[in-house]
């Protein structure tokens, strides 16, 4: 059996599924939530499939309220006209999830641990590495704060890691605002930075630092956020859209852009409903905003504010 669903949403009690179900020997005959042998929802079946090439309509779209929804004890059931029935737990969901993605991914060069989703700015920056196999990467906010080191994503590059506090897999204690003083000018052949843009506080101050220590040609590759739960405050402070990164990388801070990206999308939904938040549940933002860019000229450009005079705090151990 062949499928997909290309929209998985469990919101408290309320579950809407999308996708696709395909055998051979059968066609699809019905989709439920199975909970504990009870089923709740019917879906919509055949609804035209122009993306899935096998001669027939296979989507299903289903919408419904499961009552103390629980997971690990419930499963999409899908049912076919011969009587077979096939289980798919969140697990599996997952799996088939990742699947696409690392598909994906190898479409630019790489199974990648990270990024998933397709993000192609990141194969766009994987291939510009390879133009300068040994060169010097940067990482910014390398610290492995989360268990993550990424030190291993680039195997043929020399790797230096800074962040604002010492910790495993950091090189350099600074502060990204100022780290021209601690890495010596056009010495940088890549910088690399993820998970950390939302936390720097002048974002366009950080790209004339980079401007600084970057070579000309250069490349970048930055991932953040475009819409995702505030966290690490009081020190998140930004989110970033596709559009957003032409006013931090430009010819005035001595960049061009080679590609953006948003990915992972996510609704946003109030807490409590009122009638001004009707019909907000159909829109969405991402949970990823990626760019890649390359330094193509120095820049004049300076910013003669510090960080420490605008945020007395300190960044989070």
């Amino acid at each position: 059996m062949l499928y997909s669903l290309d929209r998985f949403i469990s919101f408290f009690t309320y579950v809407s599924l999308r996708g696709w179900a395909y055998r051979a020997d059968a066609r699809l005959a019905g989709v439920c939530i199975r909970q504990r042998e009870q089923r709740y929802g019917e879906a919509t079946l055949n609804l035209p499939s122009p993306d899935v090439t096998l001669g027939c309509n296979l989507r299903f779209e289903l919408t419904t309220l499961v009552p103390d929804l629980d997971w690990s004890d419930a499963v999409v059931e899908l049912s076919f006209g011969d009587g077979m029935r096939q289980d798919l737990t969140v697990e599996a969901i997952e799996a088939r999830r990742q699947e696409l993605y690392r598909a994906q991914d190898r479409e630019f060069g790489g199974d990648m641990a990270f990024p998933t989703g397709g993000d192609a700015s990141f194969g766009d920056f994987l291939r510009l590495l390879a133009e300068n196999p040994d060169g010097l990467l940067l990482e910014v906010g390398s610290r492995a704060r989360s268990g993550f080191v990424r030190r291993d994503l680039f195997p043929n590059m020399r790797y230096l890691g800074t962040d604002i506090l010492p910790g495993e897999n950091v090189d350099i204690v600074c502060d990204a605002h100022e780290m021209a003083r601690h890495i010596p000018h056009n010495s940088i052949d890549a910088v690399f930075c993820t998970s950390t843009f939302e936390h720097i506080l002048m974002p366009w101050k950080v790209a004339i630092e980079m401007n600084k220590i970057m070579r000309i040609g250069a490349a970048g590759y930055i991932r953040t956020h475009q819409s995702i739960g505030m966290h690490d405050l009081p020190w998140d402070y930004w989110r970033f859209s596709d559009t957003a990164w032409p006013a931090i990388f430009n010819r005035a801070t001595g960049f061009e852009i080679v590609r953006t990206y948003l990915g992972e999308p996510m609704f946003v939904v109030p807490f409590d409903m009122a009638p001004k938040w009707y019909g907000n549940e159909n829109t969405a933002g991402f949970a990823a905003s990626a760019v890649t860019f390359r330094k193509v000229a120095e820049t004049g450009l300076t910013w003669n504010v510090a960080a420490s005079d605008l945020e007395p705090t300190s960044y989070p151990a």
